[in-house]
């Protein structure tokens, strides 16, 4: 049976992926036991030596209306492979399963790509860079032999997952799908983050299609679509186990429904992928409607920021520009104090960390990036980065584990071309700041205005709106006190009207003041009222922790006033 129209065979893949669901393939590794091989030896040496038998079964699946074939070469990088000896052979065992698919006729074929098994920085010894070659160099190989697209699949640890993906994309210009392995306690086995932290995580770099892989019940599959589907807009895939076909079968809609593009299984036999082309034959998938809330993620943390969620505090306290002590042990290349920082600002109740080390006399790209890895190894809430530089920015992202949010972007000194193609390539999220030649607006008209001006640089860059938090900046009542109330209704605006998540640095309203911890906590208060979103705070400030408790009870952000009865019940 055929699964393609005539008319669908000649138009790009791309185009496919919006005007029909996709089959993909069937387990190779299932169906080469199927025929006699021991679990203990290769499936990938099969390439080279039987390369026969693997273009047969790619074959039946062709027959069978996958329009997407993988190739066999989930275990074919050069540390999987060093389990038989066969590293050196890694470009050779790659190209050869891009050629049987080839010969089997296969309307389009991915490289599939498989976890290696190596425990990345922060959370493993193996450097983020040495990872990184290792995808580079099995994808450069499928890539020269000539797929069509790449798919990482049923990856065991966010931080390898994302490794891969750079890889991928930064390698070939082909499109890259992602699944996700999850265990017995619904999370990554390794990594330990849930379904909607890896989406998260992963939507916004780029991807075609993410979903579920090996590991998730059929019955839930559905459920869990629709959950990892609250990320972003980006198309489902759905390639489940396949124990339960009956149950598999029942959930095909439903999975469409939730925006599965691509549809196929983990295992089981070609008969299978026969009647699952059969049933999503002319169905369309559905476009999805992006959520207004901001969500950040590290491994295992997820963060909203939203008007129906809680106020998120984002703790300020990791500035070494604003800290003498913490300036003085990073010049000396100690991480302590920023690590102690962190640890008492989440014990505080810190959502979020913001992290700035620009300082003299420190490499700040080199510094960011490490104190990111030694926060990210002692805490797991999301972090803020917060610097000016896209080499640092860069350097930072890329080795941070999650969905971060980046800060001090603004409309000045070209800093929202130097740094947005950035915060996209990675999928952060940014606090775009109301500031520009002119300095800080004084009116609410123009503070919206740049908000304005800001949302569309976001979008003309691919970053979503949900993904851009506006700081409408308040300067110190002791040099203009109109200016307060400037800031508040801007934020009012803001929220209720351009329909973006907010946040202010409260500190900078008392500056100049005696007793400034009265006036954060009043004008905490006040913004929180206004439609504030999340706050830029020091955690350990008194009282500061119970104004946000407090506030949220009373303005219904807190449902049935659980955390507050939690914390102080």
């Amino acid at each position: 049976m055929g699964f393609f129209t005539r008319r669908d065979e000649g138009l790009p893949l791309a185009d496919q992926f919006e005007q029909q669901v996709l089959v993909m393939d069937g387990s190779m590794r299932d169906a080469l036991a199927a025929q006699g091989l021991p679990p203990s030896e290769s499936p990938e040496l099969v390439n080279v030596d039987r390369p026969e038998i693997i273009a047969d079964i790619h074959r039946a699946y062709v027959d069978a209306g996958a329009g997407i074939i993988r190739t066999n070469t989930f275990a074919a990088s050069a540390p999987a492979l060093a389990r038989f000896g066969a590293e050196s052979r890694m470009r050779e065992i790659n190209a050869a399963a891009v050629k049987a698919a080839r010969i089997a006729g296969a309307r389009h074929i991915y490289g599939a790509i498989g976890p290696t098994g190596l425990s990345i920085a922060p959370y493993g010894p193996i450097p983020f860079d040495e990872a990184y070659r290792v995808f580079r160099d099995q994808i450069e190989a499928l890539a020269d032999a000539g797929i069509e697209g790449i798919i990482v699949e049923n990856m065991v640890d966010l931080q390898e997952a994302r490794v891969a993906i750079l890889a991928a994309l930064e390698t070939a210009a082909k499109p890259v799908a992602c699944t996700f392995a999850f265990g017995d306690g619904g999370r990554m086995p390794v990594s330990e983050t849930d379904p909607l932290g890896a989406a998260v995580t992963i939507a916004g770099m780029g991807v075609s299609h993410l979903g579920p892989g090996q590991g998730v019940d059929p019955v839930h599959v559905a459920q869990l679509l629709e959950l990892m589907g609250r990320a972003s807009a980006v198309p489902l895939i759905c390639l489940v186990d396949a124990g339960r076909e009956d149950v598999l079968l029942s959930q095909l809609d439903a999975c469409v429904e939730a925006g599965a593009g691509i549809v196929g299984t983990s295992g089981g036999a070609v008969a299978l992928t026969r009647t699952i082309a059969e049933r999503v034959t002319g169905k369309v998938p559905p476009r999805r409607r992006r959520s207004r809330a901001t969500l950040l993620c590290s491994r295992k943390r997820l963060v909203p920021i939203h008007p129906d969620a809680g106020t998120v505090m984002i703790g300020e306290r990791i500035n070494a520009a604003n800290s003498p002590r913490l300036a003085e042990f990073l010049r000396g290349g100690d991480l302590t104090v920023a690590v102690e920082e962190a640890k008492q600002q989440v014990a505080a109740g810190a959502h979020v960390l913001d992290i700035n080390v620009s300082i003299d006399e420190v490499d700040e790209a080199k510094m960011l990036a490490e104190t990111i890895g030694a926060v990210q190894a002692e805490v797991e809430v999301p972090l803020s980065i917060n610097t000016a530089s896209p080499r640092s920015l860069d350097r930072a992202l890329r080795v941070y584990c999650g969905k971060a949010l980046v800060n001090f972007v603004s409309a000045k000194d070209g800093s929202l071309a130097r740094m947005l193609p950035v915060v996209k390539k990675y999928g952060a999220a940014v606090i775009g700041l109301t500031l520009d030649e002119q300095g800080i607006p004084a009116t609410v008209f123009d503070k919206v205005d740049l908000a304005k001006l800001m949302l569309d640089a976001c979008e003309d860059a691919g970053i979503a709106p949900n993904d851009l938090v506006m700081d409408c900046i308040v300067i110190g009542a002791a040099e203009n006190q109109e200016q307060v109330r400037e800031a508040l209704d801007a934020v009012r605006q803001v929220s209720k009207k351009m329909e973006l998540n907010t946040t202010l640095r409260i500190a900078s309203v008392s500056h100049g003041m005696p007793n400034r911890f009265v006036l954060n906590r009043a004008f905490l208060a006040m913004g929180l009222a206004a439609g504030l979103d999340s706050a830029i705070v020091d955690p350990l400030e008194p009282g500061m922790a119970e104004t946000f408790a407090a506030s949220d009870v009373l303005l219904g952000r807190d449902k049935g006033a659980a955390a507050f009865k939690q914390r102080f019940g």
